[in-house]
């Protein structure tokens, strides 16, 4: 044998040798990763969830099983579904085959692979075979890189059946969801083309619902990021001769965005929708925009922590503290920081007429002292300090419409309006109403007259 192929010999031992001990060693790296990222789950789930989890690890792989339970009294969910009943009592275990590196599976090179299984109860699973017609339900794959990061691939083929008595019907779910290493950083992207239900009462249809988020830690457990809910395409309607006339909503958006400089938060949320048509209402537009400025975000991640620990006391049955004493601290450390709540945007547009209002309000100059009083001294200290302006615009045409129906309001409505013109609170525009509020120090005013209007002294 040559010296050559003595050496080739030697190094194919030592790969054979070296790639189950990498392995092993990698093995433990995972399970640890996969423990932290667990709780790191629960924690965000809040205090109505519980889990139970086993580990089995071997030397190229491993195999978990994880059972999570929604607690008695826990916030609603798919398990108050018709005919889901079941998971709220017996709960949804997963089954994880994990795959260890250096090259899990002989397919890539990655720290691990995951390909997790949904174990349902069996009077749910019966329920959801002839939904899907004997397919998976759910499929996940999940690749950890060597970074600690990792990307899950989802997918729900497409269904179609009856449960309860209601038909449902979808085009399925595809979606991927990242994370950075210890989730400090995590993304979601979820797509669903079609959703339909159908039952003895109603109907509804979804077309083109889109998910995207994009979240990162900044302080604490406080992230920061931008998230959109869209829907391209909603529609319903009920049945029978008590039923409410069809809805209608095009191109939905619910969004937000926020950001931290320092240790302040900036956060806007917006609802937007296009054409609307719901029984005698319709518009073209509607948009609602809230905003929130130079917020405490210490203060703001501690009144978060401290509100989930309040219901995992009371989910527990540890304690009957009140979520007001959670606010006590913290609640009053985001006011002493001066934070600024900002409508800038309420927008209706209609067939009869359009609706603009805009508002900014603050609490300046507040001292600690002033928010540790209870009751009355509270809220004088509060209206004290509150500094609030407001816009509004809107049509005397939008006005009719809204209050069509209403025996004699309308006539109310209008009569108030001629009086509030002819003292100068509001003016008009063209066929628009509009007026200027302001608030500062416990003082009221529209258009910069006083409101309201301070009574004449009385003649001897």
């Amino acid at each position: 044998m040559s010296t050559r192929t003595r050496l080739w010999l030697l190094i194919a031992a030592a790969i054979l040798i070296a790639y189950p001990v990498a392995a092993w060693i990698i093995g433990f790296v995972v399970e640890g990763e996969l423990h932290a990222r667990l709780q790191e789950g629960l924690q965000q789930a809040g205090p109505y969830v519980s889990s139970q989890r086993t580990y089995r690890r071997g030397v190229f792989g491993a195999s978990e099983m994880l059972t999570v339970t929604l607690k008695q009294g826990g916030a609603p969910s798919a398990a108050a579904l018709p005919g889901l009943e079941g998971l709220a009592s017996a709960g949804i275990t997963v089954r994880n085959t994990i795959r260890h590196g250096p090259f899990p599976g002989g397919r890539t090179f990655a720290l691990a692979t995951m390909d997790t299984e949904i174990l349902l109860p069996p009077q749910v699973a019966k329920r959801l075979d002839a939904l899907f017609a004997g397919k998976n339900p759910l499929r996940m794959h999940t690749t950890l890189d060597w970074s600690g990061g990792s990307r899950t691939e989802v997918t729900i083929p497409a269904f179609s059946g009856q449960i309860a008595h209601t038909t449902i019907s979808s085009s399925g779910l595809t979606g991927t969801a990242t994370a950075s290493r210890g989730m400090r950083a995590i993304t979601f992207n979820f797509d669903v083309k079609t959703l339909s239900l159908s039952g003895e009462q109603f109907g509804a249809r979804l077309d083109g619902l889109r998910f995207r988020s994009a979240l990162q830690s900044v302080i604490g457990t406080l992230r920061v990021g931008d998230g959109a809910f869209t829907i391209s395409h909603l529609e319903a309607q009920g049945s029978g001769p008590d039923a409410k006339a069809p809805l209608s909503v095009e191109n939905v958006e619910i969004g937000s965005h926020s950001s931290a400089t320092g240790d302040y938060i900036t956060y806007s949320g917006k609802l937007a929708t296009g054409p609307i048509k719901a029984a005698k209402f319709t518009a073209s537009r509607q948009l609602y925009v809230l905003e929130g400025t130079h917020v405490y975000g210490p203060a703001l991640a501690g009144l978060l922590d401290n509100l989930r620990a309040v219901g995992r006391a009371a989910a527990n049955s540890q304690s009957q503290q009140q979520p007001v004493e959670a606010l006590r601290k913290d609640g009053i450390d985001l006011l002493l920081h001066d934070p600024v709540i900002e409508v800038p945007h309420v927008d209706l547009v209609t067939p009869e007429g359009s609706l603009a209002l805009s508002a900014r309000a603050t609490v300046p100059g507040l001292k600690r002292q002033d928010l540790e009083a209870a009751g009355p001294a509270l809220i004088a200290a509060l209206i004290e300090h509150l500094q609030a302006k407001a816009d509004l615009k809107v049509d005397t045409g939008l006005l009719d419409k809204l209050t069509e129906g209403t025996p004699g309001n309308g006539d109310r409505l209008a009569t108030a309006a001629r009086q509030l013109e002819a003292q100068g609170y509001i003016a008009q525009e063209g066929t628009a109403l509009v007026t200027h509020l302001t608030f500062d120090h416990g003082k009221l005013s529209l258009n910069g007259k006083a409101f309201p209007p301070s009574r004449a002294p009385q003649q001897p």
